[in-house]
């Protein structure tokens, strides 16, 4: 696997954004010109993270947070804020986190999502349209979870980020082929969720 990180001392959790004003649009919002101080979250969005986020601390899927990491993206950072309040945990943004970059298809309808995921399913390095990699993206997230298990082990840490971050990281994670990360991975809007160990 691509950039496949060492075993972890770490409890890693992820969270997608909620809803967001990109998402209620239908537009593609990647870039973090575009992103990172607009298309935040609808109010939906955050009684969509509040929700998702206590219940998993009532039913003790995430009982408490060490550390939350943001996306530098606006609907991302919103969502870290909501759930850091909830667990009384810090935030810090890294840029690793970012959303996908989607090149030529920034600001185009959502729909072009499915392009670049067939594509996907035929070469995880692939960069038609502009698009960021899939095997790229890999390379990025599993290098903030290896800096991660040397500067803080032992943690439980809430990642905070994007569908398509999300989705590839936990394929790699389980070692499956990045083609099929929508098919391994796929997560709804403001779902938390655990990250599988290395496998």
């Amino acid at each position: 696997m691509i950039g496949s990180p060492p075993a972890s001392s770490n409890a890693y959790f992820v969270l997608r954004h909620g809803e967001s004003d990109a998402n209620r649009e239908g537009v593609i919002v990647s870039l973090p010109t575009d992103g990172a101080s607009a298309y935040g979250l609808t109010l939906r969005g955050r009684e969509q993270v509040a929700t998702s986020v206590e219940r998993a601390r009532r039913d003790g899927t995430l009982a408490a947070v060490d550390l939350v990491l943001s996306s530098p993206f606006l609907r991302t950072l919103q969502s870290a804020q909501i759930a850091a309040s909830v667990f009384a945990a810090p935030v810090e943004v890294d840029d690793r986190l970012r959303e996908r970059a989607f090149g030529e298809l920034e600001r185009t309808t959502d729909a072009n999502y499915a392009k670049v995921w067939a594509r996907d399913r035929q070469d995880p390095l692939h960069t038609e349209w502009g698009v960021e990699s899939a095997a790229a993206v890999l390379r990025r997230a599993s290098n903030l979870v290896e800096d991660l298990d040397a500067r803080a082990p032992g943690r439980t840490i809430l990642l905070c980020t994007h569908g398509d971050v999300i989705s590839i990281l936990s394929s790699g994670l389980l070692d499956q082929d990045l083609k099929l990360h929508r098919e391994v991975a796929a997560i709804g809007v403001a779902e938390l969720r655990r990250l599988p160990p290395r496998a």
